[in-house]
């Protein structure tokens, strides 16, 4: 007989059994209308479980599941056929997200016909995007409604990427005859980067201190004069503190959407305006080399305190210090001081609160040449800012400014590689990250060279020993991944083209990055481990930590198979091993500033590549950040030649990561992740349950393939005695440097070839293992945690590397 009980009619006969009632409870609802989350809490007893579904039922049947696990309760399968089939994905909703995001109108559907008798209806829907038409016919509204739309998705499928929707199929008019004809007509997708006009310039050269009321106008002017469209979205769900909330979008290149929130919808469309005009003013920035004679680079937004302000604009936290206390119990003064940029600032008031932000507004105003929120919450720039010396090359404004542009070029990059390869479906994530190169100061030589999405950890139950599964799914971990493959590539372009590669002679063979080539790590939020296991609210990242000396902070932490929480590595941590499986990644990228991003195997062919710069789409922290990712090490002892403590500098963008398609920072993290190289074919897909591609092939950044390419290059680096065999350079350990340019792991340019010291068919461990120097630094990083009492690195099963490869001769 077949089995037709579900999970929640099991829970009742059990509860029944019990003298008991499961009680259902809904704790949320997001997403669009189109596709929500739903998350309910069952409580039966002392038991409690949830569930999230795209239903109130199927995220109750989810809860109830939860329970019975607790339970240890046999659920068994439905035989039913309605219970082994999956709903089809509603391709209303995918027009919907397809079009938004090609920045065209929304679908337009009409009844255009209803026929057949009462019992046997037949109705005829029609959808219209811009100049294109479909019907669908079915036996309800709804499914003819489906059906259109699925029709208008195959045609907008089927047309050339450049395709406008204003024109009609077949039209040979030109674009320029029909703007001529129609010069009402919005163009859509234009960029505002340098843009030029009499509002966009007034916009750019004053700080923005004209009245909400103001900014729904101001924003038309400019879209007029720009030629791009808006439009208004009112939201359903009420925001914080039971306020409207409202989204406006810019119809520009890449689409631009902002947030709004107010006690009445006009607010509300006033707050999203301003947010737009203050997107614009920065994407519409001249290069930073170039302002000369503009005044306010940026604008700081007007709801930040002095203190949160400076707390930017510096890498290192702010150390303040009480001189002085003097006056009545009743009516004290505080004498505040801090040290900064080589420079003392004192200030006093009735509060320790007050006597730092009148510091803070005094450090503002003669370091950066910014003027702070006073009584009237203006402020605005007063000249060009004074260079920092806190970054070699780069002011505080115009490393802001350089931030906010990769947070735009990777999340550009994004949209292009999955809208071009008709994959709009794989936008979706929860972290996003991506390396960008730079070569000099300019910041049009910024081009992104990788990116990755990604949260989650395969679940392995046994080593494996093949290298074709990685292990770690986490975005920032593929994405230099993906830079070691991109730098492999780098080297082949070497071997025939040395002026097109990124690379330049170096010591006794050793390559090393040409002068100028800078890496830039974009994240779209704190890495998981040390960096984000202390931010609680959003909205204290601007104020320094409270708990500095806790024992909790700078611990190592492991993240848990397929979960996206992490435990730390201490005490009695690590006495359930089987709930570990790989270092956080603040502990990884805080390993890379010592060791650097190109690993054991390239360190037998170039000197140590670290990064310039950490950008963080949202919550950075002045605190947490540099503490995880380089302040724990600064007590380390010397390091071989060529290796040290890396310091990147450390921004966060002016504007949160755009999360595409209803995704957030809370939203359940996709079973999949994405990264995409430059210069190779399209975007690659990994299943993050199994660390293998969708069709159970390895991945191109997987050990096994980054092994068997480095053991191509080998090939191409020929011995003094003409081998080419795979190979590895020998390296010294020798600890301490003679110059600057070798603590930087450059120096003299030497023409000598690399020997090679093994042979073919030598394990991936065995070649790592080659490496001594690398070897040296990283059993220094190790015990350097381990003596500072943060814990022991988790090491992974040694049979995980004995695999090796043998490259085509």
């Amino acid at each position: 007989m077949a089995n037709c009980k579900t999970a929640v009619s099991i829970l009742q006969e059990h509860c029944a059994r019990q003298g008991m009632t499961p009680i259902y409870n809904t704790i949320s609802q997001e997403g669009l209308s189109h596709q929500p989350k739903f998350t309910i809490n069952c409580t039966a007893g002392q038991t409690v479980g949830t569930g999230e579904g795209v239903s109130k039922k199927s995220a109750k049947q989810a809860a109830a599941e939860a329970v019975l696990q607790q339970w240890e309760v046999e659920i068994p399968k439905l035989d039913s056929v309605k219970a082994e089939t999956v709903d089809p994905p509603n391709p209303v909703g995918q027009l919907q997200e397809l079009v938004t995001f090609l920045g065209w109108r929304r679908p337009e559907y009409d009844e255009i016909e209803e026929t057949g008798p009462p019992h046997d209806r037949s109705f005829v829907i029609g959808v219209t995007v811009g100049k294109f038409k479909e019907q669908g016919t079915d036996k309800s509204k709804r499914l003819a409604k489906r059906t259109a739309a699925k029709a208008m998705l195959e045609k907008i499928k089927a047309l050339p990427p450049d395709t406008d929707p204003g024109i009609e199929p077949g039209t040979t008019k030109s674009k320029k005859k029909q703007a001529a004809d129609a010069p009402a007509a919005k163009a859509t997708g234009c960029s505002l980067q340098f843009a030029v006009g009499q509002n966009i310039d007034r916009l750019r050269n004053n700080p923005l201190n004209f009245p909400d009321a103001q900014s729904c106008q101001i924003l038309q002017l400019i879209a007029v004069e720009q030629n791009f469209a808006t439009r208004y979205i009112d939201l359903p769900e009420p925001g914080p503190n039971n306020q409207y909330q409202c989204l406006v979008e810019l119809q520009t290149s890449p689409l631009a959407v902002c947030h709004g929130t107010g006690q009445r919808l006009d607010s509300a469309h006033a707050t999203a305006a301003r947010n737009a005009l203050y997107y614009i003013k920065m994407m519409a920035q001249k290069p930073p080399d170039a302002l000369i004679d503009i005044k306010d680079e940026f604008e700081p937004p007007s709801h930040k305190n002095p203190v949160q302000m400076l707390n930017e604009m510096t890498v290192t936290p702010l150390d303040f210090s009480m001189v002085d206390k003097s006056g009545p119990p009743h009516e004290p003064v505080y004498v505040m001081s801090i040290q900064l940029d080589g420079q003392i600032f004192t200030a006093e008031g009735k509060k320790k609160k007050e006597a730092k932000e009148a510091i803070a507004r005094k450090a503002l105003l003669t370091v950066f040449g910014i003027k702070s929120p006073d009584n009237d919450g203006l402020l605005y720039a007063r000249t060009r800012p004074t260079p920092s010396v806190l970054y070699s090359t780069w002011s505080a404004q115009k490393a802001l400014i350089c931030a906010n542009l990769i947070q735009n070029l990777i999340e550009a990059k994004l949209r292009e590689v999955t809208l071009n390869d008709g994959q709009h479906r794989y936008l979706k994530y929860k972290v996003l990250a991506g390396i960008v190169q730079s070569d000099g100061e300019a910041v049009e030589s910024l081009k992104v060279v990788c990116l990755a999405t990604g949260t989650k950890c395969p679940l392995a139950e046994e080593p494996h020993t093949k290298g074709t599964i990685i292990h770690d799914c986490h975005a920032e971990v593929i994405a230099r991944r993906c830079l070691k493959r991109y730098l492999m590539e780098q080297l082949l372009e070497y071997q025939k083209n040395p002026r097109s590669s990124v690379f330049d002679g170096g010591i006794s063979g050793i390559l090393q990055l040409k002068e100028g080539i800078r890496f830039h790590l974009y994240i779209s939020c704190p890495p998981c481990g040390d960096a984000s296991s202390f931010i609680k609210e959003e909205r204290n990242m601007g104020h320094n930590d409270v708990h500095p000396g806790r024992g909790a902070r700078g611990i190592l932490r492991a993240k848990i198979k397929q979960g996206e929480s992490t435990i730390p590595l201490t005490g009695k941590a690590t006495a359930a091993p089987e709930r570990l499986f790989t270092m956080t990644c603040s502990d990884k990228v805080a390993s890379w500033n010592v060791l650097g991003i190109q690993g054991a195997l390239l360190s037998h062919l170039i000197a140590p590549v670290y990064l310039s710069s950490v950008v963080l789409g949202m919550q950075y922290h002045p605190d947490h950040l540099p503490r995880a990712l380089y302040g724990r090490l600064t007590d380390l002892p010397d390091l071989p030649r060529g290796y040290k403590l890396n310091k990147p500098l450390m921004v966060g963008t002016s504007r949160p990561s755009q999360c595409p398609f209803g995704a957030s920072p809370v939203a359940k993290a996709p079973n999949f992740s994405i990264n995409w190289i430059i210069d190779l074919d399209n975007i690659e897909v990994i299943k993050t349950d199994k660390g293998l591609k969708e069709d159970g092939s390895s991945s191109r950044v997987s050990q096994e393939k980054l092994f068997s390419t480095y053991m191509v290059i080998m090939n191409k680096f020929p011995s003094s005695k003409g081998q080419t065999t795979g190979g590895s350079i020998k390296q010294s350990p020798q600890r301490g440097s003679s110059s600057k340019k070798d603590k930087q792991g450059k120096g003299n340019v030497s023409k000598e070839k690399p020997q090679q010291n093994f042979k073919v068919g030598n394990t991936y461990r065995e070649v790592k293992e080659k490496a001594e120097a690398y070897q040296e630094c990283k059993k220094i990083l190790k015990a350097t945690f381990l003596s500072e009492g943060l814990g022991r690195w988790l090491e992974r099963p040694k049979e995980c590397d004995n695999f090796s490869i043998v490259p085509d001769q």
